[in-house]
């Protein structure tokens, strides 16, 4: 009995060192833990250093994603800013033509209104003198786009008054094509000049074919 009780005592004075060693160590077998506690000083300090470095690296990564965020963030508005300048300025250049057109036909409209209101009127003596055959010309078409016709015109109308008025049909085919030529410039260069100026040029445009017409043998 005494020989046993011994034998149990040494037993559990040998095994007690074992169990101190596992639970000092974190162990307990199976489903227990591992403690990774540092166990020098110089350990701390490189796992320690060690976090600072992970942390410093994990700061950067997600400064660097930020950064990148912020920049495609701002690049995306400039991007927005120019498609919206670009689609305020196409809708600006659409209405502008628009009215432009818009203009230009109310032009023509009315200038049409008022030729089927009464027959063409002949030019007056101050507008083609009947001694010279010299035309007085309205503002716009004395412009320098107009030059060229004007000084054909002149030439041809004065040729008139030196036949006595009378043109054959080569001259009237001459200045009715000269005529033609100077209203469609007229027509190109229709928004640059004021609605009245414009209609006075094509009505006296108009008188002056009719003009021909009159002197035509």
């Amino acid at each position: 009995m005494r020989f046993a009780f011994s034998i149990l005592t040494l037993g559990t004075l040998l095994a007690f060192p074992a169990v101190s060693r596992a639970q000092y160590r974190g162990y307990y077998g199976y489903g227990g833990y591992i403690d990774n506690r540092a166990s020098t000083p110089a350990e701390s300090y490189a796992r320690g250093m060690a976090d600072v470095i992970r942390s410093t690296g994990a700061a950067n990564l997600l400064n660097s994603k930020a950064a990148k965020e912020y920049e495609d963030a701002r690049a995306k508005n400039l991007d927005n800013r120019l498609k919206y300048a670009e689609t305020y300025y196409e809708r600006r250049r659409i209405h502008d033509r628009y009215v432009a057109e818009k203009r230009e036909k109310t032009r023509e409209y009315l200038y049409r209104r008022a030729q089927r209101v009464s027959e063409i009127p002949r030019l007056t003596p101050a507008e083609l003198d009947p001694v010279t055959g010299q035309l007085t010309w309205p503002v716009v078409l004395r412009d320098e786009p107009f030059a060229e016709y004007r000084e054909k015109l002149n030439k041809l109308f004065s040729q008139r008054e030196i036949s006595l008025g009378a043109i054959g049909l080569g001259t009237y085919a001459e200045i009715q094509e000269t005529i033609d030529q100077m209203t469609a410039e007229l027509k190109k260069r229709i928004r640059s000049y004021p609605s009245s100026a414009y209609l006075e040029a094509r009505d006296f445009l108009t008188r002056l074919s009719n003009e021909a017409k009159h002197a035509l043998q």
